[in-house]
């Protein structure tokens, strides 16, 4: 056990044996409780995971917290009651939201520790362009038939203490998205291109997010492909039924 990575933890929650912890909440349990007496007694090395996942956008979650990994392991186990995993590798697991904002919505996720993009460094650039890549395969694997756009991107000041880049699709046909702050963090310059961070991370070394990112969270409900502004989320729900033929 001495010396396991948090890769290790986390693929011991997500059951390398295909078990449906939702379906089996006791082992749940048992298991994520295992996981954090393991990082106290030091036998897996994961407490440089970052701070507590939280539901709402624009917290700080660079900051190492007490129990911050059962947290994150957490987060990773409620995202599909079936199936968490749609790929892995070496180097990245791609997993279903599941409270996804569109039809399709997927996070790439590393498996090294990489808390925010605010300590991302030239370093991680052919994990970045990684990442990317296994975005566009698993669009072609899953999706490969929709006429839908998608989307690669990462959230400016992410909800969840663990670098994960969003797979979405363009429809925003979910009951999940449910208001103002949903629509405005993947319409809005909030979201941030995969392809403008790798460029970024390439020519400055560094991510850096604009001053006042959060205020962009407020805006006005705007149509993402004709711009015209709705007053309520069911009226814009209603208006893009028009986009995409709904």
């Amino acid at each position: 056990m001495p010396g396991l990575s948090w890769r290790a933890g986390v693929e011991f929650c997500l059951g390398r044996f295909n078990i449906e912890f939702l379906r089996a909440p006791v082992l749940c349990i048992f298991s994520v409780s295992y996981v954090v007496w393991c990082s106290k007694h030091g036998l897996w090395s994961l407490w440089d995971l970052g701070g507590k996942p939280d539901s709402s956008l624009c917290n700080d979650v660079t900051s190492v917290r007490p129990l911050s990994v059962c947290l994150h392991l957490l987060y990773l186990l409620k995202l599909s009651p079936l199936c968490f995993q749609v790929y892995k590798d070496d180097q990245v697991v791609v997993i279903k939201d599941k409270y996804p904002k569109a039809r399709h919505h997927w996070l790439v996720l590393p498996w090294a520790s990489i808390s925010s993009l605010k300590v991302v460094t030239s370093e991680h650039l052919e994990l970045l362009k990684h990442m990317h890549d296994v975005g566009e395969k698993v669009i072609a694997d899953f999706a490969g038939s929709s006429t839908l756009r998608f989307r690669l991107g990462y959230h400016a000041i992410p909800s969840m203490s663990h670098v994960h880049l969003h797979v979405i699709s363009q429809d925003f046909d979910s009951p999940c998205l449910k208001n103002k702050k949903h629509w405005n963090s993947f319409n809005t310059e909030y979201f941030l291109e995969s392809q403008a961070v790798i460029k970024m991370v390439q020519e400055t070394g560094r991510v850096t997010v604009k001053d006042g990112t959060c205020e962009l969270l407020k805006l006005p409900l705007r149509c993402h492909e004709c711009q015209q502004l709705l007053p309520s989320i069911p009226q814009l729900k209603e208006h893009l039924r028009k986009h995409w033929g709904g």
